[in-house]
């Protein structure tokens, strides 16, 4: 039990860490047009989702339209 246990806030952990990498893609510019619809899909079909927290900044920072550079 304690393996699964450990096993389940590793994949919390690499999930976070995915997030955050397509965060900094998108804060970077690195979304295509294509792209951004999917996530907005994913986020009406899963309101509850725990990586919500982590999509919705990813997809309001793609519509930012500041220069990164």
């Amino acid at each position: 039990m304690d393996i699964l246990g450990a096993r389940c806030e590793s994949l919390k952990h690499e999930r976070r860490a995915l997030a955050v990498v397509l965060f900094l893609l998108a804060r970077m510019g690195h979304l295509s047009s294509s792209e951004i619809p999917k996530i907005v899909e994913w986020l009406s079909t899963n309101p509850r989702h725990p990586m919500v927290f982590y999509v919705l900044p990813t997809v309001m920072t793609a519509f930012d339209m500041v220069d990164p550079k």
